[in-house]
């Protein structure tokens, strides 16, 4: 069996031989040459667990000289919770009389905690009897950082793809920065808050939370200079940076941004800034209950995000356009016909699922090709764009409509019975008359016309209800035209 670090290869022949100079060595000061030329920490112990011999190594590597090593046990020198392990292990040693290697945590000079291989054997006298334990440790802290940090990159890059999946399926019903959260907190073990901030000149707005107790956060911003962020980072956001205790910036009564669901205090965070499209910065904070939460290996996990989010953002803004494309009308916003039949049989299935009324309505603006002849197609697009605004804004946000060609528009109503819905379209008829529209220097004014065709009365399908509606728009035009 061989285990391996960067400085040594230590096998069992090696831990026999250092038995074995422990068992011939003739007195204490050649015991102590011979283990101090060892670079890597090295221990004896007697049965009863009390350190008899260490070298210079290991005295260095957990901080503490020999008088305060030697004569004493692994309780002396070790966290209690650490003690205890390391005893247990020295018991089964003990017992076992077999090579024992195994990975633990060791605490370093600096208080840090390492990752170590232990390799023991046994001391035996001559009736094979156990008498003690040497102990060799190799440091593979640098080795489990290594798999910690990737181990870490392919979890954010599962999250990732997870999102970008969301995205290619869901663009216009998702919101990609609470998504984003949920992920990302959910991801770290470490991890209880978060926020997702957007950073505009003086002021911080939030664009998503995680377990904080406020819900008018949407209407909530910060001042930049009074932000304790900006206080840590002093005003330049470009690498994730850590703060290990929000302590010393809260001394007094915490801020309604920090309170969280549970209770409990936010201690540290890690700050992730990603610039996002040209002037727009975003900060993503990660916040723990624990202090010092966060190490070296998450603010390299933290750059690795700030590297892939921007082009996750990037096709997300590429599909909901692309979406939007497909779905609306570039010139008033509204539906397009294919989006607008789509919506429509859905809601046609839930009426005809509830026994409930719903209106399809047909409109057709009057004289838009006069004013396209007469002022321009600039005053004829702003014609059609006013009529836009101007239905959507009498009517709810419930109320769907549609343009489905030059001049004509559809309107879906699910929650106005059909006599109440014709009275208010007369009344909005003569208002619209009324209106002055203006545009590159021209006034003028329009009119519209409508059909009204209404589930399960009048039809019981799509087209049914087109056909209906259509019929109706044109008598409406038609009886005004023989009237004026």
């Amino acid at each position: 069996m061989k285990f391996e670090n960067a400085n040594r290869h230590f096998t069992k022949s090696e831990i026999d031989a250092i038995t074995k100079a422990i068992e011939t060595a003739r007195d204490v000061s050649f015991l102590e040459t011979m283990i101090d030329i060892m670079p890597s920490p090295i221990f004896y112990k007697d049965k009863k667990g009390i350190y008899r011999f260490c070298n210079q190594a290991f005295c260095d590597y957990i901080g503490l000289p020999k008088a305060l090593i030697i004569g004493h046990t692994v309780y002396d020198v070790a966290p209690i919770n650490l003690a205890h392990i390391y005893h247990q292990r020295d018991m089964d040693l003990l017992q076992s009389q077999e090579l024992q290697v195994y990975e633990s945590s060791v605490k370093y000079h600096d208080g840090s905690l390492h990752d170590v291989i232990f390799h023991k054997t046994v001391h035996l006298d001559d009736q094979q009897n156990s008498i003690g334990i040497v102990g060799v440790m190799v440091d593979i802290t640098k080795q489990k950082d290594t798999e910690r940090l990737i181990q870490g990159q392919n979890i954010i890059k599962d999250v990732l793809i997870h999102i970008s999946h969301v995205i290619n399926q869901k663009s216009d019903q998702i919101n990609f920065y609470h998504l984003l959260l949920d992920q990302l907190v959910l991801s770290f073990r470490h991890v209880d808050y978060g926020y997702v901030y957007s950073i505009n000149d003086e002021r911080v707005e939030f664009l998503a939370n995680f377990g904080h107790d406020h819900d008018n956060l949407p209407n909530y911003y910060l001042s930049l200079k009074d932000w304790y962020i900006n206080e840590h980072a002093k005003g330049i956001f470009n690498e994730p940076d850590v703060i290990e205790r929000l302590d010393e910036y809260f001394t007094e009564k915490l801020p309604i941004e920090m309170k969280t669901i549970d209770g409990r205090k936010v201690q540290s965070c890690i700050y992730i800034p990603i610039e996002l499209k040209e002037n727009k910065l975003i900060l993503l904070v990660l916040e723990s209950a624990s202090v010092a939460a966060f190490s070296a290996i998450d603010i390299c996990i933290a750059e690795y995000i700030q590297l892939q989010l921007p082009i996750i953002y990037r096709f997300y803004a590429l599909n909901k356009e692309t979406l939007l494309l497909s779905r609306y009308d570039s010139l008033t916003g509204l539906m397009n016909r294919g989006y607008f039949n789509t919506i429509f049989e859905d809601r046609l299935k839930f009426a005809a699922r509830d026994n409930h009324k719903l209106s399809l309505i047909m409109f057709d603006l009057d004289g838009l090709k006069v004013i396209n002849d007469n002022f321009g197609h600039a005053c004829g697009d702003a014609y059609l764009k006013h009529f836009a605004n101007f239905i959507k804004n009498q009517f709810r946000s419930t109320d769907t409509f549609a343009r489905i060609g030059g001049d004509e528009f559809l309107g879906i109503f699910t929650t106005t019975d059909p006599y109440t819905l014709r009275k208010k379209l007369t009344l909005l008829q003569t208002l619209y008359t009324q209106l002055v529209i203006e545009e590159d220097k021209f006034s003028f004014s329009g009119r519209f016309s409508y059909g009204i065709a209404t589930f399960p009365d009048d039809a019981d399908t799509v087209d049914g209800l087109l056909t209906i509606a259509d019929i109706k728009m044109y008598s409406d035009k038609k009886h005004y035209k023989s009237n004026t």
